[in-house]
């Protein structure tokens, strides 16, 4: 903090992390990082997290809900990656299986298949079964990249080359 700065009182900490709460849903690890950041003293952050806790300012199931339908929905990531994200913000695994119920396992699948269809070239037939299992390696690795279950993209590169 800057010498000529005004400190932060905690009333100025609660008054900054309430408007940071109003952009997007926030985890409690999220908040609680950025205070610190901030220069609030640990005993204040805690204090404070559990204000924003109870005036619902923070909710941690709120947030993985909010993330999981973004990531899916937006940027099309598997439960994978969705999961190792969510873990970065110390969300519980029973949070996390809660989030992904949002998640209907048609769509999930429907999803998977357009990343791969996406990636596929137009025609296929001519192509020499060393430059097939090279592309069916593509595609898996750019399914895999995007967060997607092994045994499920196997399951629709088996279905897309009829194996």
């Amino acid at each position: 903090m800057n010498r000529f700065q005004n400190p932060l009182t905690p009333e100025k900490v609660l008054i900054k992390a309430q408007k940071f709460c109003l952009y997007r849903e926030r985890s409690e690890a999220e908040m609680e990082r950025k205070m610190k950041e901030w220069g609030a003293a640990p005993l204040v952050v805690d204090d404070i997290l559990d204000q924003l806790i109870e005036d619902r300012f923070v909710s941690n199931k709120r947030f993985s809900e909010a993330y999981t339908r973004g990531k899916f929905n937006i940027k099309r990531w598997g439960k994978v990656k969705i999961r190792q994200g969510l873990k970065m913000h110390k969300i519980s695994e029973d949070l996390i299986a809660q989030a992904f119920l949002q998640i209907s396992s048609d769509e999930y699948v429907a999803t998977l298949e357009k990343i791969i269809q996406k990636k596929m070239p137009e025609s296929i037939e001519e192509w020499s079964s060393q430059e097939r299992y090279e592309l069916k390696g593509t595609l898996f690795r750019t399914a895999a990249q995007k967060g997607y279950e092994s045994d499920l993209i196997f399951s629709v590169l088996n279905q897309i080359f009829k194996e």
